[in-house]
């Protein structure tokens, strides 16, 4: 009786988690709360960090996904707004190049955490009537002072910081100019002073 019990909770679970498809997460979604056995640093949907947790267990929302067509996600974590692609195979959810386990999913509920981590944290997600704009494959970004000198240009891929992007000074002289790729900082970054004159340099791997 005991093992038939077992083999009747196995099988049931097996078929939940057939049931999961990509019509049951299209929406929004929104962080709710994180329960976990250890104290943990809170971090973003793709596991880094931003900042210590003030209350053990618990932190408030400050992520939402927003899953739509042809596998885009579009994310708002602590203020920062990107897209990434998202794949469902059986209870596995693959965000970018993070990899979540489905524990639950009604229409109101998601539950994710990281597989094969003993101190794994829950992710408590809500069904939510807020919408993301979204996320736009390439844009520009421009900003200027009130005099109408540029202050600001760089490329926006999928809301992540992409090519060169450059500062400059309210006279017009040039501030910064860094490269990126995908996010990650590369190559040289240049910083000037309001007279033209080089006053930091760094390399990037």
């Amino acid at each position: 009786m005991k093992y038939l019990t077992l083999y009747l909770i196995l099988l049931f679970t097996i078929i939940c988690e057939a049931q999961i498809k990509k019509s049951n997460l299209t929406g929004t979604w929104e962080l709710k709360k994180t329960e976990s056995n250890a104290e943990i640093s809170e971090t973003d949907i793709f596991g880094n960090s931003n900042r210590k947790s003030e209350e053990k267990g618990k932190k408030e929302a400050d992520i939402i996904l927003q899953f739509g067509e042809k596998e885009n996600l579009d994310i708002i974590q602590f203020g920062n707004k990107s897209r990434v692609k998202f794949i469902l195979k059986d209870s596995m959810l693959t965000l970018g190049q993070s990899e979540y386990k489905i524990l639950s999913l009604t229409n109101t509920e998601l539950v994710l955490t990281k597989p094969n981590n003993l101190f794994s944290a829950k992710d408590f997600y809500i069904k939510t009537n807020k919408k993301i704009e979204p996320v736009k494959k390439v844009e520009l970004i421009e900003k200027k002072y009130e005099n109408g000198q540029l202050k600001l240009k760089g490329t926006l891929r999928n809301g992540i910081e992409s090519g060169t992007w450059t500062e400059w000074h309210e006279n017009g002289q040039k501030k910064s100019e860094k490269s990126f790729s995908n996010g990650i900082p590369l190559g040289t970054w240049k910083e000037w002073d309001k007279n033209g004159k080089l006053t930091k340099e760094k390399k990037w791997n």
